[in-house]
């Protein structure tokens, strides 16, 4: 783990360089990415540009060939998956990847058992009230937003530093998605920085600090959302949506 006054002034995470490859498939070349302590940070971008790898990299499910990757402060880029997230480093992933037949509160036992974090189930239900209301359901019963919210507080139960959420408004209903935009807030004021990946522009732009816009294997541009409002023309057609000019 990292020393505590290191953590307090360096980034949450920081990105060099970054390549890994899917077998012979070369995927990053070359990512580039910082997240500031206690921000939430979008990753977006057109399907298939590598963010879901992008991700995986960070947590050692693929394995970098080239690059570095500094989180909390420590050089974690030969650490193991296992290891990264005791460090205080957590995911939630695509597709949420529950277990269908285990409960609510059984996901949340399992996600607590061995955390240093310091937080209880009952901590959970404080802020995830919907989830208290089902807590003897079954995963596979839930709504799309309450499995998103299990997801997430599965993640956050261990106290992590820094959470990786790739799509977690993938398929929900407008009202769903702003609960999870209420939920992300909520970490940002407990101080958690966020590497948050994103296809819903809309919701990115209010959700986060900063945008890392990600084209063929690569950042090509990191900004404050402000930045990118101002720039709204350029991020119109890279996207293919329009951004609002508030």
């Amino acid at each position: 783990m990292a020393n505590p006054e290191k953590r307090e002034s360096a980034p949450a995470l920081v990105v060099q360089g970054l390549h890994a490859h899917y077998g012979p498939s070369h995927i990053l070349h070359g990512v580039n990415l910082t997240v500031p302590a206690g921000a939430i940070v979008g990753l977006v971008g057109r399907n298939g540009v590598g963010k879901t790898t992008t991700v995986n990299t960070i947590m050692a499910i693929v394995r970098a060939s080239e690059g570095s990757i500094e989180a909390l402060g420590v050089d974690i880029t030969h650490w193991p998956t296992h290891r990264i997230a005791r460090a205080g480093v957590r995911v939630v992933p695509q597709g949420r990847r529950l277990f269908p037949s285990v409960t609510v509160r059984e996901h949340l036992a399992i996600a607590v058992q061995g955390s240093s974090g310091g937080r209880t189930i009952d901590w959970v239900y404080e802020r995830f009230p919907a989830l208290k209301e089902r807590a003897a359901a079954a995963a596979k019963t839930l709504s799309g937003g309450e499995q998103s919210q299990l997801a997430i507080a599965r993640a956050v139960i261990a106290g992590p530093e820094l959470i990786l959420m790739d799509e977690p408004t993938e398929g929900l209903a407008p009202l769903m998605v702003a609960e999870v935009g209420r939920l992300i807030a909520l970490l940002r004021e407990e101080g958690t920085s966020v590497l948050l990946v994103e296809q819903n522009l809309k919701f990115a732009l209010d959700a986060c600090d900063e945008l890392a816009i990600m084209s063929r294997g690569e950042i090509i541009r990191q900004e404050r959302v402000a930045e990118i409002k101002d720039r709204g023309h350029f991020i119109d057609s890279f996207m293919g949506v329009q951004v609002g000019h508030d």
